[in-house]
């Protein structure tokens, strides 16, 4: 009786978390998070807290059903800052606004396919790689994972930074729960590691969890996401 009247008392006082019925999006070490989109579809209140205790399996670390879990945050020496990100233009880029103003970062050591017909991935095509036939949909794929993933959050930049050509900031992401973005999307088949073309300390890891070219799918169809939109 004590047990069922102090869960009472907790929920009237708002402790209790929201549990909700499975969707995507990143969780926290809890499986919690906050939806921002689309929350009547899935039947949560919008801008509040709520939890999946489905996606947290014995070992205390989140599933990976569709999302990264509780990363192990690794020391890091070099430069780092935080900052929030504004918008997602494709897989490896974005823009953030932080302690520099507003800039444009290139995901540093990984390489996403395009998510239009653009030149780069005409180019591709004529130099032997995958054309923009290819490319496109699978940058859809890696866009909306990026949005999913990066939008409006804080997350971490680490150095060493630099810029490419075209004067975006080059800097590895590292999401609010300590997982490399990099890695994961490399790891999950949306990009591939950039250290073939661009050397980066990094590489040799992001190797190490690439599925390959053999783990994309190779049409349009089967994408490795969904079209779903929640945070």
């Amino acid at each position: 009786m004590n047990r069922w009247l102090a869960a009472l008392v907790a929920a009237l006082m708002g402790v209790v978390p929201i549990v909700a019925q499975g969707h995507p999006g990143p969780v926290d070490g809890q499986g919690c998070h906050v939806c921002r989109r689309n929350c009547a579809r899935y039947g949560v209140p919008s801008g509040q807290r709520h939890c999946h205790p489905e996606r947290v399996p014995q070992d205390g670390a989140a599933s990976r059903s569709g999302a990264p879990g509780p990363g192990r945050e690794e020391p890091w020496s070099g430069p780092r800052r935080t900052v929030q990100v504004v918008s997602v233009a494709d897989g490896d880029t974005l823009t953030v606004r932080g302690p520099q103003g507003r800039e444009k970062i290139r995901v540093l050591g990984i390489d996403c396919p395009e998510s239009s017909h653009n030149a780069k991935c005409a180019r591709d095509g004529r130099q032997g790689r995958h054309d923009c036939d290819w490319q496109v949909p699978r940058g859809i794929a890696a866009k909306r994972q990026a949005r999913r993933l990066l939008e409006e959050q804080a997350v971490t930049l680490e150095g060493p930074f630099s810029r490419d050509p075209y004067g975006r900031v080059l800097a590895y992401v590292r999401l609010p729960d300590g997982t490399d973005y990099g890695e994961w999307m490399v790891r999950e088949g949306f990009c591939e590691d950039f250290g073939w073309k661009y050397p980066h300390p990094r590489s040799a890891r992001y190797r190490s969890v690439s599925p390959g070219a053999g783990g994309l799918p190779a049409s349009g169809q089967d994408l490795p996401v969904g079209g779903q939109d929640h945070p």
